[in-house]
């Protein structure tokens, strides 16, 4: 069986944004500096000059930050880069990270990009999808309550708790992927 990942069945279509491999780039520079904040409790941002000089034409890094992330003490971090697998409705993806967001369950993602409505509703679909199946293993204790979005371009996270409504959503795009893509 062909999984398709959660990000193709989200934006099966590659976006016409001028420079999209820099902001993907960027976000991939953002996403290394999450995990070793996740895995090893420190925050440096050791980024290479040829990277750096790169990004000049999307506007570099600035404005762009997790120090605020690495502070919050709402925050409680465990694993990062977590694969899931949902056999039931057949997909896969990595998350960013697990953990505790005010001491409950819940799943990360951070993100580099402008956070605008639709960007937010497109990642709380896609954490939704990573939430689900963890429902699969009754014994699981930890099964997530927050959907939690750390975006490098504000100080403060996004939260959800509407696992199900979002999941909703990401099956409604999972169906017409299915019907357009036939996996």
């Amino acid at each position: 069986i062909s999984y398709p990942s959660v990000t193709q069945i989200i934006t099966p279509v590659k976006p016409e944004i001028p420079n999209l491999e820099l902001y993907g780039l960027r976000g991939k520079m953002w996403d290394r500096v999450f995990t070793i904040m996740v895995e090893r409790a420190e925050y440096f941002t050791d980024f290479f000059e040829g990277d750096l000089k790169k990004l000049e034409p999307i506007g570099g890094m600035k404005g762009h930050s997790l120090q605020w992330a690495f502070n919050n003490k709402r925050f409680d971090f465990r694993n990062a880069q977590v694969e899931v697998v949902n056999k039931k409705d057949v997909y896969y993806g990595t998350y960013d990270a697990d953990g505790f967001y005010d001491k409950e369950p819940a799943i990360f993602d951070c993100k580099s990009g402008n956070m605008s409505k639709q960007r937010i509703d497109e990642a709380l679909m896609q954490i939704a999808a990573y939430c689900v199946p963890k429902k699969e293993f009754p014994n699981y204790e930890d099964l997530p309550k927050y959907m939690v979005i750390i975006p490098t371009r504000q100080e403060e996270p996004i939260v959800s708790e509407e696992i199900e409504k979002y999941y909703g959503m990401f099956m409604e795009l999972r169906k017409v992927f299915k019907q357009v893509y036939g996996i």
